[in-house]
């Protein structure tokens, strides 16, 4: 959440964070579940609104979540995913009212 405020300058109060868990015999990747590679995985899907970021603010958040991820999980799997969602603002919104 830091990261999010900190170097994408979104709001506290607008942001929500769910977390889902999955079991490491419940993950795949290559193929084999993640209990076998003894790596740790992760995928975070962020949306925000189009055209509010910029393309290196967006490298320096991606860069710094890894990291933390990193020391949250231990030994990360090189096909843990960081996505930014660039949602048009017509199309993305809160309370009933789009950003447009």
């Amino acid at each position: 959440m830091r990261h999010t405020g900190g170097i994408l300058k979104k709001l506290p109060e607008l942001t929500t964070i769910a977390v889902h868990y999955l079991s490491p015999e419940q993950w795949f990747v290559g193929g084999k579940p993640l209990a076998q590679l003894a790596k740790a995985n992760f995928f975070l899907n962020i949306t925000i609104t189009d055209e509010t970021c910029t393309a290196s603010e967006k490298a320096e958040y991606i860069s710094a979540v890894w990291a933390d991820m990193a020391k949250l999980l231990g030994e990360l799997s090189d096909v843990s995913y960081i996505h930014i969602q660039d949602a048009r603002p017509s199309a993305f919104g809160w309370s009933g009212v789009t950003q447009q």
